[in-house]
């Protein structure tokens, strides 16, 4: 509670600090306010502290989560010490408004009350509306302002009705008795309760980006500002997936639920595999590769057990470590290409920083599910706990894996192979610029490169259980990522 506390205050701090010639501190004040909070995250690891009459639960789960979510914000931080530099207003607004949308993530992850379920999501999305307009100039960013606004708006009015529904149905907004009512037999044939159920799992699917309630992320991914991009893809979605998660946890789902999850789970592996195949523009790219992990994602509400907990968590870490270095390659190349996202900028790359290519390729294998790397522990985990919940062969969620690697494959090349183009990318008269950004962020993208290689290297097949939700090598992973900027 501490740390949501200071996170909150921290993003007022910025704003103030903003007002006047205190460019240059933004970022310190607010990496070091983050890093405070984590340091009271450890000191109360061991303490459960139910908060606000027991509607915020700040236990083991919650507490793993929330170190992710709090780690990712530093890393984009530091991300942004480059980024911002070039902008002249508005870059402590910008800096606040993450802060308190993380707040809204770690409300996501400890409710125990589904009116804080509705005002976690608010707290996250309202910021993102602004951010994903950062860029005033551009019609693409007011365009994903104005659609993501939408798409908020619809996931509020069915998360609203969905939670009424319950509320009627058990006179309760409080998890547990909802729970404890969905799993009667009573509670199972209620129509009312299935209602309330559909509608709030489609208020929360918008938030992670499920098909068919996807239809515009793509086009806030290309329209928003990279950092916000980045901060869409890594810290939004582990936050709405770990809200998702504790939603249903102990929910023993009627029928009529499980199946339309089902439906949502295989719409959104083929949807986001083999649309992804037509893209051009590496944000959209990333986009339709984010719905695809969703749908893996999906596949561990289908069959929860004791070790679900542990592998969403252990997915969703690797997942974000090699998003956010690929997006800060995309930054380093889009700036040596004036500006330019097409995927072919990465053209060329080989030859003018080879070892920026091959940590480039290392992150794309990662999200591809290659063994040796966290993407294929992440995925194997995912099957195994298919596998246990008897959905072998069913669904068809194996064939879509292997387009999901084509994909990255084929997107991922480091421009070895294209020698004649690298002078109109990174070579040429750009080679001497992205050897200098090279300097202050190739280590960064080493760095997540060699995470997700070691935590690929040493799988634990006993990891995943509540009790060990922060999995060891996939935490030290998110250390040695944050390692290298630090320096």
């Amino acid at each position: 509670m501490s740390a949501l506390i200071l996170i909150s205050v921290l993003g007022v701090v910025l704003l103030y600090l903003g007002f006047g010639d205190n460019r240059k501190w933004l970022a310190p004040v607010g990496i070091l306010g983050l890093l405070a909070a984590l340091t009271m995250l450890l000191c109360n690891w061991n303490v459960e502290s139910p908060l606000f009459a027991g509607m915020l639960k700040f236990d083991g789960y919650a507490m793993a989560f929330d170190m992710s979510l709090i780690l990712l914000t530093v890393l984009l931080f530091l991300f942004g010490i480059d980024y911002y530099a070039r902008m002249r207003e508005n870059v402590a607004e910008q800096y606040a408004l993450m802060l308190f949308s993380l707040v809204g993530g770690l409300m996501l992850t400890s409710f125990t009350n589904l009116l804080v379920l509705f005002l976690g999501i608010e707290i996250l999305s309202i910021p993102l509306f602004i951010l994903a307009g950062g860029k005033r100039d551009s019609f693409r960013s007011g365009e994903a302002a104005f659609k993501y606004f939408l798409q908020g708006s619809f996931a509020s009015g069915f998360l609203l009705l969905g939670i009424a529904l319950i509320y009627g149905s058990t006179a309760s907004f409080d998890l547990a008795t909802v729970q404890a009512a969905v799993g009667t037999s009573a509670g199972q044939g209620n129509m009312l309760m299935l209602l309330g159920l559909f509608f709030t799992i489609v208020g929360v699917s918008f938030k992670v980006a499920a098909v068919p309630f996807h239809f515009w992320n793509p086009d806030v991914y290309e329209g928003a500002p990279t950092l916000v991009t980045a901060f869409m893809s890594t810290v939004v979605k582990t936050a709405a997936f770990a809200g998702f998660y504790r939603l249903i946890e102990y929910m023993h789902l009627p029928g009529a639920v499980q199946t339309m999850l089902v439906v949502v789970t295989v719409c959104t592996l083929f949807l986001g595999n083999i649309v992804a195949l037509r893209q051009t523009q590496f944000k959209r790219l990333m986009a339709y590769s984010s719905i695809a992990h969703t749908g893996f994602l999906l596949i561990i509400f289908l069959g929860i057990s004791e070790r679900t907990s542990g592998v969403l968590y252990y997915y969703l870490t690797t997942y974000s470590i090699a998003t956010v270095g690929l997006f800060v390659v995309l930054t380093l190349a889009k700036r040596a290409a004036k500006g330019d996202e097409n995927i072919r900028i990465f053209r060329g790359l080989f030859r003018s920083a080879p070892w920026l290519a091959i940590a480039t390729m290392l992150l794309l294998l990662s999200l591809a599910g290659i063994p040796l790397t966290a993407g294929f522990v992440a995925k194997y985990r995912v099957f195994a706990l298919g596998i246990e919940a008897k959905l072998r062969g069913r669904h068809g969620f194996r064939g879509s894996d292997g387009a999901g690697g084509h994909l990255l494959l084929r997107h991922g090349d480091p421009g070895s192979l294209h020698p004649q183009r690298a002078r109109t990318a990174i070579g040429g008269g750009a080679r001497e610029l992205a050897r200098a950004l090279i300097l202050r962020r190739g280590c960064g993208v080493a760095g997540a490169a060699a995470g997700v290689v070691e935590v690929g290297s040493t799988p634990s097949p006993s990891a995943g259980s509540p009790t060990d939700e922060v999995d060891q090598p996939c935490f030290s992973a998110s250390l040695l990522f944050l390692y290298p900027y630090a320096k």
